[in-house]
């Protein structure tokens, strides 16, 4: 009965649920029961499913191997992804993933080994620099040696998230250390490696643009580091951020471009097989194998097979093909962003764009009507599967998504053609590196519209997490698609209920934590870390506010259900005022307390974030509302801040001279909770707040439970 219901595709639903069963195991590694169980049973159901529906001895026997694999590769990722700490001497070699800043280097080596001994993995690196320093120009393929080093092994099991960058990047360690450990020996690059510093040449050696520049090697590459956060943020807003990476266009356009090249050479199929095959894998390898470009290229190879043996192509087994090699190999893509909006995207335009192109050519006549309907139909069914996975990632509503993709998507794609195509022949021909011009003033436009249209009112609404809702919206999709053989007011019946439990649950997953209390209040201490400590009913958000560390601050804060921020209260000046910005307009702050002498400072944070600064001096006591700050400093030495909050007195220390605390102790009379980088003896306080820095994952800390301890950020 159900078989004559829903259009039956084995690989589709097979890739359903061998999802569900890497979700239900990687959750409780991670101990999340709940969702874990659920994610089994799920699973069972499925496979129940699956079997009977075709009742088949060869698909049953399929659907317990896959099964077993995907069980195995899933438990294999938590319990031997994880290396074990390393010391001595360690020598590296360099990918091209090299970033300098004027105090550090950050970048990723390959080909590790420890006293001598190889060892899997790789790491990510950070060398502290001196100044003057010798460590200029470090390129691919170059070699650091650190004759006393120590790699810290990377956990997957202890954090609350996957890292998806260290995973599919297989970096196993970190290594933190000074330019003075480092020796360096010079080295080649790889091929890959090569072909992307030339790209990166002929992009910004021909695009004074730095951010249509940045942007163009994202959309070759998948490389987004040269964006801007400004320019990253304004593409968020406006629903736009999923054209910063690779995606199945790049694949499409490159298998076009191969068989034009292959059009004359009649009779030799399968050698046209293996050539497009593989450059196909090289593109992906050039990308890093990043899974929109995986996906792409798994179901491109796909096509090019069955066009090859004349095999009828089915999208929906595709999709489903690619995504079982990819949870098989990767089984922890099932959390990574550009997998499963890919996967989203790609799914919603399977299922609705053949009834949104007939509806669309109805209103749309003649020829160029056609075409607009189906770039139409195109562009809003590939924006449907992607809209509540970039909701729940980014807790955020785009306003505008819509308008953006609709005007702009378009746009985009010719710009990639071009950009793709002018990348290309100045490989070949570099007197024709000219040719990429042209695009970056197309993308500079682009960027200024994308910024006009993140800056207009009511761009962009906070919301919190859908929760494992996202399963009932893609039923819905499923239903309207053409899968599901029943007639339009069954389908509208049945999308219309599930679309109200959709929304009823959505609801209730949102609603305030506190109804009495939508205010809380934030400030911020000079260490590298976050948390968020609670008294009372009362939040208070602590810790210096970063662009690394910010994304993370935020999802916490929604995770709490805080809407908005009356006062941000800065005892030092913030080392990185972007985020501060970001951080005063997501989350409304009326005002900014901030303690300095520089006037100018006070001003440009004031011009900046378009909000309220209150400068606070030394020795004066300041009230807003029913919060006191005051500074102390002792012969003209500023010793820290104390914030008095609910008759509780948190106490900033910015001095560690043990004499200078002890004066600092005197003249405040001691706190309630002392904020610190480290454990101190000079002052009286109730409660001790120790930030462990190495550490970049926020958490919460209730006050009033707790005696005197240390928290790890």
């Amino acid at each position: 009965m159900m078989k004559k219901i829903i259009n039956f595709r084995f690989l589709f639903f097979l890739s359903v649920i061998i999802g569900a069963l890497v979700l239900g195991i990687c959750e409780i590694f991670r101990q999340n029961y709940f969702w874990g169980i659920l994610s089994l049973i799920v699973f069972g159901a499925g496979a129940l499913f699956v079997v009977f529906s075709e009742n088949h001895k060869t698909f049953t026997a399929i659907t317990l191997i896959i099964s077993i694999v995907g069980a195995i590769s899933a438990i294999s990722a938590f319990c031997f992804w994880e290396g074990k700490d390393q010391k001595g001497e360690i020598i590296f070699t360099l990918t091209d993933q090299i970033y300098h800043d004027p105090d550090e280097i950050t970048a990723i080596g390959k080909d590790i080994k420890v006293n001598g001994q190889k060892i899997k993995g790789k790491v990510q690196v950070y060398i502290a620099l001196d100044n003057p320093s010798y460590l200029y120009n470090l390129r691919a393929g170059d070699k650091l040696l650190i004759y006393q080093g120590e790699l810290s092994a990377i956990s997957l099991k202890k954090s609350e998230s996957v890292d998806n960058y260290v995973y599919h990047e297989n970096i196993k360690y970190v290594l933190v250390c000074k330019e003075f450990d480092v020796r360096r020996y010079g080295g080649k690059p790889d091929i890959l490696s090569s072909i992307r510093y030339r790209i990166k040449d002929i992009i910004f050696g021909n695009m004074p643009d730095q951010d249509a520049a940045g942007i163009s090697y994202a959309m070759i590459t998948g490389n987004r580091d040269f964006i801007s956060s400004d320019i990253y943020r304004s593409y968020k807003t406006a629903g736009l951020a999923h054209i910063l990476a690779v995606s199945g266009m790049n694949v499409s356009f490159l298998i076009l471009c191969l068989s034009l090249i292959t059009l004359k050479l009649k009779g030799k199929r399968v050698f046209k097989l293996v050539f497009l095959s593989v450059f196909i894998v090289f593109y992906c390898a050039l990308c890093g194998f990043v899974p929109s470009v995986s996906r792409a290229g798994i179901m491109g190879i796909i096509m090019v097979i069955c066009k090859t043996f004349g095999f009828r192509l089915d999208s929906l087994n595709s999709l489903g093909f690619a995504a079982l090699v990819m949870l098989i190999i990767r089984p922890l893509y099932i959390y990574d962003l550009s997998f499963l909006l890919s996967f989203a995207s790609m799914f919603s335009i399977i299922c609705l764009y053949p009834p949104l192109a007939k509806l669309f050519e109805k209103a749309l006549k003649g020829k160029l009507g056609g075409k607009i309907a189906q770039i139409l139909a195109m562009t809003l069914s590939a924006n449907i599967g992607v809209y509540p996975l970039m909701a729940g990632y980014f807790n955020s509503l785009s306003t505008y998504s819509l308008i953006a993709n609709l005007v702009l998507l378009p746009l985009i794609n010719v710009i990639f053609i071009a950009l793709f195509s002018a990348c290309v022949a100045a490989m070949i021909l570099p007197f024709l590196e000219f040719l990429v011009v042209p695009t970056g003033w197309m993308l500079a436009f682009t960027n200024a519209a994308t910024k006009f249209l993140s800056g207009l009112p009511y761009a962009e609404f906070i919301i919190f997490s859908l929760g494992g809702f996202y399963v009932l919206y893609y039923v819905i999709v499923f239903v309207l698609g053409g899968f599901v053989n029943v007639g339009k007011k069954p389908k509208a019946l049945v999308s219309l209920i599930l679309t109200a439990v959709l929304a009823l649950s959505m609801v209730f997953s949102n609603k305030p934590s506190v109804f009495a209390q939508d205010f809380y209040t934030a400030y911020s201490i000079p260490y590298s870390s976050a948390g968020l400590a609670v008294y009372d009913n009362a939040k208070y958000f602590v810790g210096e506010i970063n662009r690394y560390n910010y994304p993370k601050i935020r999802k916490e804060l929604i995770k709490q259900r805080i809407r908005k921020v009356d006062y941000v209260i800065i005892v030092t000046p913030p080392r990185d005022p972007e985020a501060l910005i970001d951080f005063c307009e997501d989350f409304s702050v009326q005002k900014i307390a901030l303690v300095t002498d520089d006037w100018s400072l006070c001003d440009e944070i004031k011009v900046r974030t378009k909000k309220e600064v209150i400068q606070i001096f030394d020795g004066i006591n300041y009230k807003i509302n029913d919060i006191e700050i005051y500074s102390y400093s002792y012969k003209n030495k500023r010793l820290g801040t104390s914030v008095l909050i609910s008759g509780k007195k948190f106490l900033y220390p910015l001095v560690k001279d043990p004499e200078d605390l002890e004066i600092l102790n005197t003249l405040s009379f001691g706190c309630d909770v002392l904020v610190c980088g480290e454990f101190v003896r000079n002052i009286d306080y109730l409660i001790f707040l120790i930030y462990d820095c190495d550490i970049m994952e926020p958490n919460i800390i209730n006050l009033k439970q707790s005696d005197n301890y240390t928290f790890l950020l």
